[in-house]
Order: structure tokens, then C-alpha cells, then sequence
């Protein structure tokens, strides 16, 4: 059954639009492609690389986030855009690769675990809103590396705002000596 889009948000991200569908495109976990090549195996991100334009594509259970180069505006690409999410068969997305969640249930590490569960139930929600996301890429004592995704990638307030935001979150709820950076 074809994926149709319902509505498209804008995002804190003046470069990324959410695009809403109406039905799963994928069980869980998330998709993010920095680059065309990276984005070259998966069925929906290539379809959208090969759009003029479009640098990043993001997308998790019932959107697709797509950044484009700051040079030109929505107007020209929106249409196409949606047009081309709506070609994508979502059962070839969900046959198309087998990935975990971002944020592993357990890894051993009791600090690194507290610190999942807080994301995972306090800071992905509210990123999935403005259609993005982070993944933890590892955490060396009190230091957690962190890559974001989707809108957020690029978004100026997410190299500083949210990130303090989840720094001072993580600081009061877990261990006052957590740094957060990006990866």
C-alpha cells in the first residue's frame, strides 16, 4: 500500500521540513544519511539524493525529515519531495534492512544505561517532534559522545542550546559531572 503524506512541519531546522505520512514506514530504531552514497542502498533515500537539492534524509516510524541546501528555497523542491516519499512502497523500507534501535537496551555499563533510559524517555521524544533524532556513538567515563540526526544535524540551536539543554538534564538526573558533545 502507498505511503501518502498528510501534512509537512516545519522544523527549528530553516533547512529541514518533517514530512508526516499516514502509515509505518519502518518498525523501529531510525534511518539517517548524511551523504548521497551513504544513502545509496536504502530505497527511499535514494530516490530522494537523486532530487536536486537535497543533502540529508532522516526518517523513523511515521515521517521523513529532508534538509536541503541553504541556497534554495522550499518552494522549489516541496512538491517533489513529497511526490517522491509517495512513490515508496513502505514493506520494501521495512524488508530493506534489519537495524537495532539507536539506543541499545543495555550495554553493560550501569552509568551509560541510566544515561539511554533518560534519551530514550526524555530528550528522542521531543527530538522526533522536530524531526530529528540523536545516537549515542559511546561514552568515555563522564564524557558522552553523541551524533544528532535528521533536522537537528545541521540546526544551529541543537550545537548549543540542546545540547546544554541535555547536558544540565543529564547533570541533575544521573551524575553532575556528565559532559555531552557531539561526535
Amino acid at each position: 500500500m502507498p505511503v501518502t503524506v498528510t501534512n509537512i512541519e516545519v522544523t527549528p531546522n530553516p533547512d529541514a521540513l518533517k514530512f508526516i505520512t499516514d502509515s509505518r514506514l519502518i518498525e523501529k530504531g531510525t534511518r539517517s544519511f548524511p551523504t548521497k552514497s551513504a544513502g545509496s542502498k536504502d530505497p527511499l533515500a535514494a530516490l530522494l539524493f537523486n532530487l536536486r537539492h537535497v543533502e540529508t534524509v532522516f526518517y523513523m516510524d511515521r515521517f521523513v525529515t529532508v534538509s536541503k541546501n541553504p541556497d534554495v528555497s522550499w518552494s522549489m523542491i516541496m512538491e517533489d519531495i513529497k511526490k517522491t516519499i509517495e512513490q515508496v512502497d513502505p514493506e520494501a523500507l521495512k524488508a530493506s534492512h534489519d537495524l537495532p534501535a539507536d539506543l541499545p537496551s543495555e550495554s553493560g555499563d550501569a552509568l551509560l544505561d541510566k544515561v539511554n533510559e533518560i534519551l530514550k524517555v526524555r530528550v528522542l521524544p521531543y527530538l522526533a517532534n522536530d524531526g530529528g533524532s540523536l545516537q549515542v556513538m559511546g561514552m568515555e567515563g563522564h564524557l558522552l559522545k553523541i551524533r544528532y540526526q535528521g533536522a537537528c544535524g545541521s540546526c544551529p540551536s541543537s550545537s548549543a542550546g540542546t545540547l546544554r539543554a541535555i547536558q544540565a538534564m543529564l547533570r541533575h538526573t544521573v551524575d553532575p559531572r556528565i559532559e555531552v558533545v557531539t561526535a
